[in-house]
C-alpha cells in the first residue's frame, strides 16, 4: 500500500480507479481492507481512496497522551486542498455517507 507522509504522520491507504472521488473510512474495529469488495465494485467508475486511521496499517499510531475525537482522525488532511495529494482538480466535491 503506499503511504503518504505530511506533517510527521504517515498515512497509508489503497487508490484505484479513476474519475470522481470516493473517499472510504473504516470503522474503528478494522482497516481500510473492510471496503476491498466495494473498491473493486467501484473502481471502474470512480477513484476509490480507502484510508487507515490512526493506528492502522502503516498509520502513524495516536500520540499516547491525545485524547482522540473523530475530527482528530481528519487532522492530517491538507488545509489547502488543491495541493493535496488526494485531490486532482482543487473543485471536489466532497459527500459524506454513513453506514
Amino acid at each position: 500500500m503506499p503511504v503518504l507522509s505530511k506533517g510527521g504522520w504517515n498515512i497509508d491507504y489503497v487508490e484505484a480507479g479513476t474519475g470522481s472521488t470516493v473517499i472510504l473510512i473504516h470503522s474503528s474495529v478494522s482497516g481500510n481492507q473492510q471496503w476491498r469488495s466495494l473498491g473493486e465494485a467501484l473502481k471502474d467508475r470512480y477513484r476509490v481512496l480507502a484510508v487507515n486511521l490512526f493506528g492502522y496499517g502503516d498509520t502513524t499510531p495516536w500520540p499516547e497522551n491525545a485524547v482522540q475525537t473523530h475530527e482528530s482522525n481528519f487532522s492530517y488532511s491538507d488545509p489547502k486542498p488543491s495541493e493535496s495529494r488526494f485531490a486532482r482538480s482543487g473543485k471536489e466535491h466532497i459527500k459524506i455517507r454513513g453506514v
